[in-house]
Formats: structure tokens, sequence, C-alpha cells
């Protein structure tokens, strides 16, 4: 029974916040930074000019509604400081509309996600996570684990808890480092008291004050929730990432947290189902208060539960660390060579569509020559070709302005109306 005690006495989440707020788990050497920056090495980056790029991918975009995804990817990457985010979010939004979307590079996700925390824009980041129909970003396991351990560097709690939610979403958490900062993370945030979204009180207000417009619709779809991309609330998401943490966690701390999380999720029956199971109570109980008392102490944690936390995440990170490093340095090494061989595949079909277009307009160039050579000897030829075109230009006109006037309704009443005036 601890273990509820502590969650809500406000003196221990007072002393339990201030301790942890600060805990950096991961050292900079986790960052990957040298091995990261190294692409601003390559020559395709050094003659790249940022704002020139943007306006020639945007103007073809405009034009033809395409874009190519190692374009983007060239892009997003080139960036060095926070001058053209609005532009990276822009053509980020664009390629997700066409359909090369699928083909974009790891090395996209990576770069967009480090640069708008790099430049503190957090709320942004995951605005656009949330999007994912709008704008495809989806961080892996590395990208979760460098967010988190970010976040909760800055104290954003609240952002942290957020970025375990949309993992959530993704129902993926095998990568060990993923699922405890995850954890660590809501739990955090479940003893800040911040709420979840600041600025829904600000826009409720600015709803209330302007005019109400009404819009006429076809129909109404039958309301549906579907308990998980539809959720908006953050206890129940919170709940929902606990629920899902705790599966996998180990015994008694797994059993503390899923009761929280159905709890905050509100699944009434459920907890009280579990309850039922630890106490192995046989008959119905009236109250989920009176089915407490009844767990036994075997099922309660007497330590601070964070802290157990702490100490199990702090052993995967020993154990886990090194590895996640090594394997990213390799990863970052070869997409640098994915994106070299992209972009030369890239050229040689431009090159080939070019070298189409000229052999097709040289055609064009001397059927045109040829047509000119031997007019008089066709003179008679052209004359009924352009008649036979003019005729049916004109049938077709005809039947369509037929058509329109048998459309035209005229009431039998008007009719009348005329013919007696």
């Amino acid at each position: 029974m601890n273990f509820f005690i502590k969650i809500y006495d406000r003196s221990f989440i007072r002393k339990t916040f201030l301790l942890f707020q600060k805990r950096n788990f991961l050292s900079n050497e986790f960052e990957c930074n040298d091995v990261w920056n190294n692409r601003l090495n390559a020559q395709l980056f050094q003659k790249i000019n940022i704002e020139s790029m943007y306006y020639e991918l945007n103007n073809y975009y405009n034009k033809t509604k395409k874009l190519n995804a190692v374009d983007v990817d060239i892009f997003v990457n080139a960036q060095k400081d926070d001058s053209y985010l609005t532009e990276v979010e822009e053509l980020v939004h664009k390629l997700r509309l066409t359909a090369d979307t699928g083909n974009t590079l790891p090395t996209t996700h990576h770069a967009f996600i480090r640069l708008f925390l790099q430049y503190n824009k957090e709320e942004d980041l995951i605005r656009i996570l949330n999007d994912r129909l709008n704008y495809g970003i989806f961080p892996d396991n590395y990208c979760n684990i460098y967010m988190l351990n970010k976040l909760l560097k800055t104290n954003s709690i609240r952002n942290a808890a957020k970025i375990a939610s949309i993992q959530m979403l993704q129902e993926d958490f095998s990568n060990s480092l993923v699922k405890y900062l995850s954890l660590y993370a809501i739990h955090q945030y479940l003893l800040s008291n911040e709420p979840w979204n600041v600025t829904s009180e600000i826009k409720k207000e600015e709803e209330e004050e302007e005019d109400e417009i009404k819009i006429k619709v076809p129909y109404l779809r039958n309301p549906f929730f579907d308990e998980h991309f539809d959720l908006t609330d953050g206890q129940h998401l919170c709940g929902k990432t606990l629920i899902m943490i705790s599966s996998s966690l180990p015994i008694p701390i797994n059993i503390s947290y899923k009761i929280m999380g159905l709890s905050l999720f509100n699944k009434w029956d459920k907890l009280e189902y579990e309850l039922l199971e630890l106490t192995r109570y046989n008959e119905k109980l009236e109250k989920i208060l009176h089915t407490l008392k009844k767990i036994t102490p075997q099922f309660c944690i007497q330590e601070s539960l964070l802290e157990r936390v702490k100490i199990i995440l702090l052993e995967e990170i020993k154990n886990h660390k090194e590895n996640e490093i090594r394997i990213q340095e390799k990863l970052y090494d070869d997409w640098q060579i994915l994106r070299e061989e992209k972009l030369k595949q890239y050229l040689n079909e431009l090159n080939i569509k070019q070298r189409l277009e000229n052999v097709k307009r040289r055609k064009e160039e001397l059927k045109l020559k040829e047509e000119l050579l031997y007019f008089f000897d066709n003179e008679s030829e052209i004359d009924l070709s352009i008649e036979t075109k003019t005729e049916k230009i004109k049938k077709r006109t005809f039947n369509k302005s037929k058509t329109e006037e048998e459309n035209i309704y005229v009431p039998p009443e008007i009719q009348k109306r005329i013919l007696n005036d």
C-alpha cells in the first residue's frame, strides 16, 4: 500500500520531482555529433546554396506537384542554422503529398528531428510528429532515445511524456532504453502536475470570441472512437502508455504501473479484474477502494517506484549504451553512401529523361520540316484532314449545346403564365 500513498502524497511528489528534474542519463557521447556533422564535409554540401535550392524545389513542386526524396533530404541535411526551419517543414510536407514519399531517406527523419531540437522548436516538432499523415516523420529507436534524453535534460517533462505517448501509438517498446526512458518520462510528468496542452485554454477563449460559423455538410458520419489514434486527453494517453509498457516490466513494478495506467485510462472494469486477480478473491466487490485493501504486501513496493525505475534504467544504459552508439555511428556512415548512390541514380534518371525529351523534340522538328518540304505534294491530304477535324468540332459543339438545352427544366406553370400574358 505504500506505493499508492506515495504517489498521491504532495510532499513526496515535490521532493521526488526536485530530485530528478535535472537528471540526464545519457552523456553527450551518445549524440554521435562528430559522426553526424561529418556529412557537411561532403563535396555535395559544400556547393549548395540553400536559398536558391529552396526556390527551385518550391517552383518545381508548384508546376508539377512532384518532389524527389533525395532533393528534400539534401535540403534538410544542408541546414546549418535556424534560418530556414519554416521552409524545411514546408518541403517535408509537400514531399509527403507526392508519390515519392515512400522513398524518404532515413537521414531526412534524423536531420529533421535534430534540427528542430537543436533550435528549441520542440513544440513544433511534437506537432509534426503527431501529424503523421501530413508530414510522415517517423523516429526510430535511436531518435526516440535522443529526443527523450534531450527533453529530460532540459526539464521539458511534458514534451518528453508526449514523445513516449507517440511511441505508444506506434505500439513498439521493444528497445529497452526507449521503454525505460518513456516510463521515466511519463512518471515524472504525472508527478509534475503540468497541463498536457498549455494553449488549450487560450484557444478555447479565442474560439468563444469568434462569430459562430455554420457549414453545410452532405452527411454526418457515425461517431467512432478507436481508443488509440483518437486519444487526445493527456491522462488517457499516459495511462495507455503505462499499460503497454507494463506488459514487459519485471515483477512487481509491472503490476503497479498497470494499475496506475488502468486508473488513468478509466478502465475501471479491467482494473477491478486485475485487483481481483491479485487478491485471488472470487466474490464480486462493490468498490475498488475496498479491493485495494485486500492486496497483500508482497505486491507493494516499499521504496519509491520512480527510484526503482531509475536504477533499472541506469543498468540498461550501462549495458546497451556502447552498442547503441557503435551501431548508430556505422549507420550514419552507411547512410552517407546511400545518399550518394540515390543521388547518382536520380541524376541518371534525369539524364535519361532529358535525352528522351531531346529525341522527342528533334523528331517533332524533323516532322515539321518534312511537312514544309512536301507541303505542295500533300496539299490535298492536308486540306482533307483540316475539313475532317472541323466537322468533328462542329458536331461535338452541336451535341453539347443540345444536351445543355435538354438539361434546362422549365416548370409547366411558368409556361402557362407566359402564354396568358
